[in-house]
This record gives structure tokens, sequence and C-alpha cells, in this order.
């Protein structure tokens, strides 16, 4: 990523952990973790309530870095490229109920063009599977893409709240600085009700997409009166 007196400066995240002491509660450094790039944003949360907590971070090589920390685990999963470049991010349980199984969504800001994205993880079936819909793989995690929407202002920095109640839906929050100086929109992130899939929503969340193509591999060879079955042919 560059130089300094003659030495490869690369970038690395910080894991800093409390230490409880008579004289208050210093840091100690305990880990560094590699990156694809400068930092950019970070966010983290427990996806999958293992108890590691995971943590994302935008860099300027345009990557999504994942990494796992926690007690005993403190490791880079891996990286992902946007296909655009990164402002900022945010996570939370946007989209409807108060089940702490239900999906947390992952909000990216981008800029040129300026857009946001949303991505859904599941974390009642974080497993190996393969993404679909405009998804991705990333280690064991499959990320759905649920919403892009193009922004007439680059964000700066964005926000989620968390549903609230059950079948209610959660706010996303956007600054943004254009010419005029800088503003906030708020948008609403909406469920949108849609037919039905009898034969192809194997996992029966409403849309067709990774999780139901893994649960099909799965299954893959002979079956007998098997949902994967699609054409029944046996």
């Amino acid at each position: 990523a560059g130089l300094a007196g003659g030495e490869v400066v690369t970038p690395v995240l910080y894991v800093l952990d409390v230490v409880p002491s008579g004289k208050g509660y210093p840091y100690e450094l305990t880990s560094i973790l590699p990156l694809s790039g400068y930092p950019i944003d970070f966010v983290s949360a427990d996806i999958d309530d293992d108890t590691v907590v995971e943590t994302f971070v935008l860099t300027d090589a345009g990557q999504l870095d994942l990494l796992e920390v926690g007690v005993s685990i403190r490791r880079p999963i891996g990286s992902f490229d946007l296909q655009g470049t990164p402002t900022a991010i945010a996570i939370a349980q946007i989209e409807g109920g108060l089940d702490p199984n239900d999906p947390l969504e992952i909000v990216i800001g981008f800029d040129a063009p300026p857009r946001i994205d949303v991505y859904r993880v599941d974390r009642s079936f974080a497993t190996e599977g393969l993404a679909g819909g405009g998804g991705f793989l990333f280690g064991r995690y499959v990320f759905e893409l649920a919403l892009s929407r193009s922004l007439s202002e680059t964000p700066v920095d964005v926000v989620a709240s968390d549903a609230l109640d059950a079948g209610d839906d959660g706010e996303v929050y956007i600054g943004a600085s254009g010419d005029g100086g800088p503003s906030i929109n708020i948008g609403d992130y909406d469920s949108v009700e849609v037919p039905a899939c009898f034969f192809a929503d194997l996992d029966e969340n409403g849309f067709v997409g990774g999780f139901d193509l893994a649960i099909m591999l799965g299954t893959w060879g002979p079956c007998s009166n098997c949902a994967a079955d699609i054409n029944g042919d046996g």
C-alpha cells in the first residue's frame, strides 16, 4: 500500500482488549489483522450468534474485508470485490420482527455513481452455499442483495436502525455532502409482498436465491418425495 523508510507498509486492523486494573480500564493490543487496503469504514456484529464477532471493513481497494474476532479466534476470512468505490457501511436488523434469528441487513454506500446496496444475511442458516440474485458467497456466509438504489449525492455516512416492532421495518439514514452543504436523507426500508414460490423457494423465505440452490445441491441425486425435486422425476 506504500513505502515508509524503504519498508512496505501493510494496512492492518488493530484489535484492542479492555484490561481491568486498579487504575481504570487500559487497553491492550492483542491482535493485528491484515487488510486488503487502507480502511474507510467498519462495523461489527455477531451475525450468527456463535459468540464470535464478525467485523466488516471497507477498504480503499474497493474491497469488503471480513474478519472474525472472538476470545480464541481472531483471523481474516477473506475479501470481496464490491464493484465500486465504497464510502460507508452500517448493519442492523432492519426488516421486520423481534426474533433474534431474523436476518440482518448490511447497508453499503458508494461513490461514482452514488448509490446504496442492502445485503441480507440469514443468521439462522449461515453455512456453505452458493449466492444468487446479485448476492455473493463470503467464507461460510451467503449474502443476498435485497436492494440497490441510486442517489443524487455521494453518501458520506450511513446509519441503519433496527425494527422496533414485529412486522415493522427499520430505516436507513444517509448523510451526504452536496453542492448546497451537508444533508441527511431518511429512507424507509420497506418489505414488499411477492407471490408465493410453490416449487423453487425451498427454504420458504419468500424469494429464490442461494440458500435454495444450496438445499438442492445438498440433496443432489435420487430422492423420493423430497422438496428439492422440483420437476418431480424422483
